[in-house]
This record gives structure tokens, sequence and C-alpha cells, in this order.
């Protein structure tokens, strides 16, 4: 565990960077000056934590922008060859959680690499509900991420450059085509208003039947609906219901006009017609 590990001190031409770090954008170069001039004053504050990589490098799972204000110094002539730095050692399987509470607990992350991670650790054979359980969120909030992690790419690589932003993608999200929501992005930019997240998710689900204050639905109740097999799909995100099976909805509604009608006949003396045909008619 990361509390356990004993503080080290590792060579910094022995550290190198890790593909698990959770961070993917580039630093802000300002900012890394920065940290570079406060290191140079009163030294590495706190310690990087690494996991074993190939050659007998240290790959750097929390502290990268350390790294990089240290090689900058180096670089710079203001420190030694042989400087050393202060490291704990983790397992590579600890690497991703160890990098991940470490972003989240400072400067927050950006979506996209938090929806990157979360995918990562679900890859790798996690159910949401272990996930949560590791990092502390409600399995709901891991499914709401594991579902935006697998939209279609480059909505992902839109998000990073942010030109798109998590509500717009939570809306085409709402479909599990990522073809689809690929086209509804596009044609979002010729049309008024196109890229607001109600008419994405309204473009998006345009073969599907909202069950949210459906008078269809109303008229022939909730338990007729699905005792005849129909399904509700809800949204993560809205909490809105959607009719997986709109065509039979329509069928039970006629059905039960139909019925009416024929009680109708029956009890109140008239004549009704349904799909064309008289029923009856008791008139005296």
């Amino acid at each position: 565990m990361l509390a356990t590990a004993a503080v080290e001190s590792v060579a910094l031409n022995q550290l190198i960077p890790s593909g698990l770090n959770v961070r993917r954008r580039e630093p802000d170069a300002n900012k890394i000056s920065e940290l570079a001039g406060s290191i140079a004053a009163v030294g590495v504050l706190q310690n990087l934590v690494v996991i074993p990589d190939k050659g007998g490098k240290w790959a750097v799972v929390a502290g990268s922008r350390r790294l990089l204000a240290l090689r900058q110094l180096q670089a710079n002539g203001q420190l030694e060859e042989e400087v050393t730095v202060p490291v704990k050692k983790v397992s590579a399987e600890l690497g991703v959680l160890v990098s991940l509470t470490e972003n989240t607990q400072r400067e927050a992350m950006h979506p996209s690499e938090q929806f990157a991670v979360f995918r990562t650790l679900s890859e790798s054979g996690k159910s949401a509900a272990e996930i949560a359980g590791l990092l502390g969120y409600t399995t709901r909030h891991v499914q709401k991420l594991l579902k935006l992690a697998r939209v279609h790419t480059e909505l992902l690589n839109a998000l990073a450059r942010d030109e798109i932003n998590v509500d717009q993608l939570q809306a085409l999200a709402s479909s599990d085509d990522t073809e689809r929501q690929w086209q509804v992005w596009l044609q979002g930019e010729h049309l008024y208003d196109g890229r607001k997240p109600r008419q994405l998710r309204n473009r998006v689900l345009n073969d599907e039947v909202c069950a949210d204050d459906n008078a269809m639905l109303a008229f022939v109740g909730m338990a007729a609906y699905t005792s005849a097999g129909g399904e509700i799909r809800h949204d993560l995100f809205t909490d809105a219901g959607y009719l997986l099976h709109p065509s039979l909805l329509d069928a039970l509604v006629i059905e039960k006009v139909t019925n009416l009608a024929r009680h109708l006949a029956d009890h109140e003396g008239i004549g009704i017609y349904t799909s064309g045909r008289r029923l009856k008619s008791n008139s005296r």
C-alpha cells in the first residue's frame, strides 16, 4: 500500500514518464517553469510515486509535473547529473489508482482524462461496482462515466480539444450507436441550435419513443405494456424512459380502443365503426 511504502532516493536519470499516468494533455509550460523555480528554491517537498519499468528504469505515475520541472532544471545546468529524487515504489497494478487519486485530489482533471482512466479500469476486468468501491464513488456515477468513455472516438478527441462539452456528450450518449452519435454531431453544425443538448438528444434518439408523459402508454397502462413483452430503456443521464417496442404499444392501443368500442356497442345501443367496419347497432 502507498501509505506504508518507504520513501527512497532514485537517480533522476532513472526516472521516465509512465503511460499509466491519467493526465494526457500537454501541461502548461509556464506552470512547469514556475514549479521548476519553486523546486530550485526549496527542493522537492513531496515524493514522486513510481512503478518498475524495463531496463531498470522507474516510471512516474504520480508527480509527472515535478519530473518535467526537475528535467528542466537539469537541462539548464541548475542540477547535477547525479541528483537523486525522493520516491515511493508501488506495483504496476496500483499505479493507475495512485495517479487517479493524486490528480483528483489536486488540480481538477480534464473530463477526457477522467473518462479514459475509468475505461482502462473497466477493460482491466473491474466491474462498475468494484471501481466505485475502490475510488469512493457510487456505482451509478461510475456507470455514467463508463458510458461517456465509450462514445465515438472522434467525440472523445473533440472533448479533449474542448470542442464539445460534457452536457452535449451526455445527450449523444443517450444512444449506444456510436456512428449515429458522430453523424448527429456533424449535422448539428448546420442546423439552428443543432448542438444544444436537447436537440442532440432528440435527433440521436429519432427512432425511440419517450415513455415519460406518454398519453398512449397512460391509456394502455404500464402493466399491460410490460406483461405483453414491452420493455423500457432508462437514460442514465436524464432518468427518462424510452419504449423499446413502440409498435407493440400501437397494437395494444388499437386492441383497447376496439374492446371499448365493442363495449359501447353492446351497452349503449349505438353503432360503432373501427377499421372501416361497423361493429354493432342496438338501436331500438
